[in-house]
């Protein structure tokens, strides 16, 4: 059978009232049921994909914090270990980073507490 005469026949293909399928004679259900498959199978994939990608955003999430934390004990770190006068030039870097990228009022309140801001 040529290509387009399968073409044809496939587009003949359809569902009669009793729910069986019809390919308008010769009685090939079989390319409604893989139509089927197909469909399932790429639903599973699409539902497999958002999983993976929400694992992928929750490792960002987790990598991301741990980046902060090990950064700012760094930073902490160097301005504790300074000389007097380059604490003093560290500190004021960092404060200045401080006001502009901390917006909680909670968290200000405490950076102030403990004079960072």
């Amino acid at each position: 059978m040529s290509l387009p005469a399968q073409k044809a026949e496939e587009a003949l293909c359809f569902v009669t009232t009793d729910g069986s399928a019809s390919t308008g004679g010769n009685g090939e259900p079989r390319k409604l049921d893989a139509l089927s498959k197909l469909s399932r199978r790429a639903a599973d994939m699409k539902a497999a994909l958002k999983e993976v990608r929400l694992r992928q955003h929750a490792q960002e999430r987790t990598d991301r914090r741990r980046l902060e934390g090990l950064i700012g004990a760094a930073l902490l770190a160097d301005v504790e270990a300074a000389d007097s006068g380059a604490r003093s030039q560290r500190q004021a870097y960092i404060s200045a980073a401080l006001s502009r990228f901390v917006t909680s009022d909670v968290a200000i309140a405490f950076l102030k507490a403990k004079k960072w801001l």
